[in-house]
């Protein structure tokens, strides 16, 4: 490929060369950057989650000379950070309380929720621990 930028040996689509590609359709394959084919969109089977995408729009916003496209991997990396950041804020948000017993102080009648690292087994039957918010902080 030499040094040139890699827009130079593929033919580009009319929506990518235009700018009017919308970010929620861009997703590229590294395979196909290398082999000529070009940017995919999600509806040409694009696929935003496969491993290889990360790097190569990291190094297109890094090493790409066009600022439209430079732009647009800019644009797709802080989106993709964005999302991720929201899945770790939804991971550590409590998804259901409702009154039990606490399996760890025993306090009766508390909001509690589920443990789901810790496991009980009462008479044959595995449940998750109940633990309440005083003790989820210890």
């Amino acid at each position: 490929m030499g040094n040139n930028a890699w827009h130079e040996h593929c033919i580009l689509r009319d929506d990518v060369r235009q700018g009017t590609l919308e970010l929620a359709e861009f997703a590229a394959d590294l395979y196909a950057v290398r082999t000529g084919a070009a940017w995919h969109t999600l509806d040409d089977g694009g696929n935003p989650d496969d491993p290889r995408l990360q790097p190569l729009l990291e190094k297109i916003a890094k090493e790409e000379t066009d600022p439209k496209l430079r732009q647009r991997a800019l644009d797709l990396i802080a989106a993709t950070r964005k999302v991720e950041e929201q899945k770790e804020a939804l991971l550590a948000q409590k998804t259901h309380t409702f009154s039990g017993r606490c399996d760890w102080c025993g306090t009766s009648n508390v909001p509690v929720s589920y443990d789901y690292e810790t496991e009980f087994e009462t008479h044959g039957t595995k449940r998750f621990a109940l633990v309440c918010e005083t003790c989820e902080k210890n």
